[in-house]
């Protein structure tokens, strides 16, 4: 089996396309897309189909900074070769769905669309350029645009996350895709967004059908890691929150502001990374700085919350860890959280008791 080489993004070069075209689910991998995007970065997305576009395998190592320095130049070269290719062969094959109105009988259909009409590639692995076009379906969403389109930097997009880059796609671009939103409002002043979506739809977006059907394993597996990698990579602040419907959670609400205001409005903090614990002989100095920093970590992003909005409060498992690393460091803020949780599990115990009770009667 031939080993793939992993491409990466390059630092500059801007990608432009319909928002049309993103509002659709992608089903391309992380090669895949990255092909297509180095592809569309060398073209005027304003202008109509160029037609053939040709590329060597050095200019497209160079161009995305693949391989540093002289040493293992020409294995490494060979190898990305190959890594091109084949995924230009997959892409032959690959289509993507869009959906439309059809004009006679006003229901919506879908339409499959190949991203590639030809591929000319060497035979030889060691010499040649590669020669690819874009089908001519594809060309309303990739060139002649004129309105409804992405433009991005492709240093600013998430580098190995599907799910932020889609989510990225879907929330935080400067023409706002149309999207199956229950809201949406802009702020005129400050360009702030927030956004609600069903969680279905979301993940129907993402691709995910049924999968990660718990709110707290979605949580976990794709929003949070997501919305952090959007937060690192592109020039805006992100933030979600669960929203119940008939008691479970249904909905997400999405706050996103970009760089230039998040710094003068009120923006709900990010959950900071706690210190991983260690192997710690119980009761050792190491264990009491590690138990102090995560103290620490807790106090200053319950701080910021409490700024943001002094009726916001700590998730549960965070109110468990402050407690416990409290009783070290602060009586009042052990006594504190003492009752809190208290309050929390006299809450759950009512709540389960009213759901049996309806049950029973």
């Amino acid at each position: 089996m031939t080993n793939r080489t992993s491409l990466s993004l390059p630092e500059n070069d801007l990608v432009r396309f319909s928002n049309e075209l993103i509002k659709t689910p992608f089903n391309l991998n992380k090669n895949e897309r990255l092909v297509i995007l180095f592809s569309l970065s060398s073209i005027n997305g304003y202008q109509p189909n160029p037609g053939k576009i040709k590329f060597s395998t050095e200019e497209f190592a160079d161009k995305l900074q693949l391989i540093k320095g002289n040493e293992a130049y020409k294995p490494q070269i060979n190898r990305l070769r190959r890594t091109i290719k084949q995924v230009l062969n997959d892409l032959l094959v690959k289509t993507f769905t869009s959906e439309y109105i059809d004009n006679d009988s006003g229901k919506l259909r879908e339409r499959k669309v190949n991203w590639l009409n030809e591929l000319d590639s060497p035979i030889d692995e060691e010499d040649g350029d590669f020669i690819i076009e874009f089908s001519s379906l594809v060309e309303p969403f990739l060139f002649n645009l004129k309105s409804n389109y992405s433009e991005f930097q492709l240093a600013q997009l998430p580098r190995d996350k599907d799910h932020a880059l889609s989510i990225n796609f879907l929330l935080l671009k400067g023409q706002y895709l149309k999207f199956d939103w229950l809201s949406q409002k802009i702020d005129p002043d400050t360009r702030v967004v927030t956004t609600v979506v069903e969680i279905s739809s979301l993940k129907n977006y993402l691709g995910l059908g049924t999968k990660y059907a718990d709110w707290r394993d979605f949580r976990k597996r794709v929003l949070t890691p997501a919305v952090d990698e959007i937060n690192l990579r592109s020039k805006v602040s992100v933030n979600f929150e669960n929203v119940l419907v008939n008691g479970k959670t249904g909905r997400i609400r999405f706050l996103h502001v970009p760089e230039i205001v998040s710094s003068k409005i009120n923006v709900k903090p990010l959950r900071p990374k706690l210190v991983k614990r260690k192997r710690f002989i119980p009761g050792s100095h190491a264990e009491g700085a590690w138990k102090k920093e995560n103290f620490t970590i807790l106090i200053e992003y319950r701080k910021a919350l409490k700024t943001y909005d002094p009726k916001t409060e700590l998730a549960k498992i965070d109110l468990e860890r402050l407690h416990l690393y409290s009783e070290f460091f602060s009586r009042s803020v052990h006594d504190e959280t003492k009752a809190l949780l208290a309050d929390i599990a006299a809450k759950s115990a009512k709540r389960k008791a009213k759901t049996i009770g309806g049950k029973l009667s």
